[in-house]
């Protein structure tokens, strides 16, 4: 019998240490996807921060290339500078919400995109200001 309690209180450690392991590795994964989910998210200074540079990035892109437009037959050159100008507007941004505490994986998707939508603007604008130029 004395054989039978040992086996039984072994039996009742391990299981108590495994359920011990359980809870504490999804304490652990509840802290990791709680710490994830406050990073992968933009606050509400951040949508005015990525608002603002938004425009301020289109601005930056449609007068920089307006000013080009006479030194190269070529928009899709002139585009291309003016990206490569103004490409600082978008630098400080990624740096303000990397200060921000924002998952870089996570942000870098919406600068791209921004950047995506403002090109797509950029060369319908320069196409035509060349032609009415040219007339």
């Amino acid at each position: 019998m004395n054989s039978d309690n040992m086996v039984l209180r072994n039996l009742a450690l391990v299981f108590c240490g495994g359920a011990v392991l359980i809870i504490l590795l999804c304490f652990i994964a509840g802290v990791a996807f709680a710490e994830t989910a406050l990073k992968n998210s933009f606050g509400g200074e951040d949508m005015k921060l990525i608002a603002q540079t938004n425009l301020t990035y289109t601005t930056c892109l449609q007068k920089n290339a307006l000013e080009q437009l006479e030194s190269s037959p070529d928009v899709r050159l002139i585009a291309g500078n003016a990206v490569a100008s103004c490409s600082s507007v978008l630098d400080e941004l990624r740096a303000a919400l990397e200060e921000n505490g924002v998952n870089p994986d996570f942000y870098h998707g919406a600068v791209e995109r921004m950047k995506n939508r403002a090109i797509r603007r950029l060369l319908p604008l320069l196409m035509m200001e060349k032609s009415n130029r040219a007339n």
